[in-house]
């Protein structure tokens, strides 16, 4: 695989000096920083080949996993939702 890379400058405004990155994108100015542009450069890449399978596993772990993540932050918001509703009814007791 081909791939263009792009060497910029780039400088945000809560910063004092210009750092140099290489992106996979081209980056542009706009409010928040400026990019000046150094150079570009094709880089070949060697992927390795997946099959249908190997996706349709990964497609699988990753579901999961956001699965988990979703149970998580649900325990949680959940908690605080019963210690809102067991202070307001430890006031309302009162």
């Amino acid at each position: 695989m081909k791939k263009t890379m792009y060497i910029q400058a780039e400088k945000y405004t809560f910063q004092d000096k210009f750092t140099v990155a290489v992106n996979p994108y081209h980056n542009k100015s706009d409010a928040r920083s400026i990019v000046i542009d150094i150079d570009e450069v094709e880089v070949e890449i060697e992927v390795p080949e997946f099959t249908q399978e190997q996706f349709t596993n990964g497609h699988i772990e990753q579901l999961r996993k956001v699965k988990e993540k979703l149970k998580a932050d649900t325990h949680i918001q959940m908690q605080s939702l019963d210690e809102q509703i067991e202070s307001l009814l430890a006031i309302e007791s009162k």
